[in-house]
């Protein structure tokens, strides 16, 4: 199992599938410390005692690189709790990718938790270009789609105006002009 567990498909294809299935037996091959082994069994008390004792649980991962927040896309109320407790510091754990480089928000896509795109679109996760390329091919529809493709295009046209006001401060003004 090992070996399946290391692989790429594991981390695109098979660790979001298994977190859908919450079963507890399941979540050992994740579980490796007790706060994650809190997150997957969806403990709302054990992660918030973890939290308080020891906010640095927050930054634990599992060996294939799943942070909390990955771990927790099936659990909206969850990922709220881990969100509130990351304050700030929400910034430095939003987009971590795991080692098949997915972030908790392309995981919450493949699973297609509506509730748990949103927490994480509203607490500054990020929107790549190809994140509608991976997600969206050749999917048979289980929701809509075109819901979902909804929710994430409005905060990436935020990020693009966002990144044009930088760009038009930094650049000289003639510049400036030019891309206007």
């Amino acid at each position: 199992m090992d070996a399946i567990i290391e692989g790429a498909d594991f981390n695109c294809v098979v660790a979001p599938s298994i977190l859908s299935f919450n079963n507890h037996d399941l979540n050992e091959y994740f579980a490796h410390t007790e706060f994650l082994h809190n997150v997957l069994v969806h403990s709302e008390s054990g992660v918030i005692h973890h939290l308080r004792t020891n906010p640095s649980s927050l930054y634990e991962c599992t060996p294939n690189g799943l942070s909390s927040l990955h771990l927790a896309v099936t659990w909206p109320k969850g990922l709220s709790i881990l969100i509130e407790y990351a304050g700030e510091t929400i910034d430095s754990l939003i987009n971590r990718k795991n080692r098949g480089e997915y972030t908790a928000l392309e995981f919450a896509l493949e699973l297609e938790q509506l509730e748990s795109i949103r927490i994480l679109l509203d607490a500054g996760a990020s929107v790549e270009n190809d994140i509608f390329c991976y997600h969206f091919r050749g999917v048979p529809p289980v929701i809509d789609k075109q819901m979902i493709a909804c929710m994430v295009v409005d905060p990436l046209v935020s990020q693009r105006k966002a990144l044009l006001k930088l760009a038009l401060r930094s650049l000289h003004l003639k510049r400036s002009s030019d891309l206007a």
